[in-house]
């Protein structure tokens, strides 16, 4: 694990803001085992615009990765595949025998010849072989960069996270223990989209993560899939507890009749039915 890697979720004692180490440990031992974490504070509208820089910056080096990444593979793919065929057809043919010569010029050119071809099948060999491996350094290398800008948003995000929750540095430093997350799972946690939710969600329930530690990586993988929507989803809308509205009294009181505003068919009319 890089460096950065290693400062972002297993040793960034820079960035986790607890002013005493007696704290952090007493932090860390109330965190144990508190697997509900509360809901985190939403995010202001400059805190989205930042966010969203990060991501897109992020996005861009994960996208040139994997072009660096493909393009390696590529390479490489068609390096072992003329390797293959180089020692298939020269590999093949056998030294010259003496025996199967009639002329002892002819054996001897034979055999010069021979040991031509071999030398510099054994050449283009090391070429192509170096050309390979020199492909695969080029993908670990893009894959390492990959790596190390995710470990770099992560650190640079952590003030948005400590907006979000109030006790984020207390929860990562239960996070960023080795008995807690493995290397391999601090990995998946930064390749995700949410790696500060995942993290803090973990850092709250260290037995999962432990176990998510000892699972193999398409287990984990897909258990930290769910966890990373279960943390998307929309959060319910809290219940009022406040009482209904008082309803408004309604009068049943007869409207005031005027008998000067009617006409004559009104008012025989009314005086018909008794409302007058």
């Amino acid at each position: 694990m890089s460096e950065q890697e290693l400062a972002a979720l297993q040793g960034a004692a820079e960035d986790v803001a607890v002013s005493d180490q007696s704290e952090t440990l007493e932090a860390t031992e109330n965190t144990e085992g508190q697997g509900d974490q509360p809901a985190p504070v939403e995010e202001t509208e400059e805190q989205k615009t930042k966010s969203k820089a990060r991501r897109d910056r992020r996005d861009a080096a994960d996208r040139r990765a994997r072009d660096e990444v493909q393009q390696s593979e590529h390479r490489a793919r068609d390096a072992e595949s003329r390797l293959a065929k180089l020692k298939a057809y020269y590999g093949a043919e056998a030294e010259p025998k003496e025996d199967d010569y009639k002329d002892a010029f002819e054996y001897v050119a034979a055999k010069a010849a021979w040991h031509s071809t071999q030398a510099t099948t054994r050449y283009q060999e090391r070429e192509i072989s170096g050309e390979i491996e020199a492909h695969k350094q080029a993908r670990q290398m893009a894959d390492q960069m990959r790596m190390d800008e995710r470990a770099t948003d992560f650190r640079e995000s952590i003030p948005d996270a400590r907006a979000r929750y109030a006790d984020f540095d207390a929860v990562l430093a239960v996070a960023q223990r080795g008995d807690v997350v493995s290397h391999q799972l601090s990995q998946m946690i930064l390749e995700s989209d949410s790696p500060h939710d995942l993290a803090y969600a973990l850092g709250r329930d260290p037995d999962k993560a432990r176990a998510l530690s000892q699972m193999s990586p398409t287990q984990a993988a897909r258990e930290l899939g769910r966890m990373e929507a279960r943390l998307s989803l929309p959060r319910a809308k809290t219940q009022s507890t406040a009482p209904d509205p008082i309803t408004p009294i309604r009068g049943s009181a007869r409207p005031i009749i005027d008998p000067s505003k009617m006409s004559n068919e009104e008012y025989r009319a009314k005086r018909k039915s008794g409302e007058i």
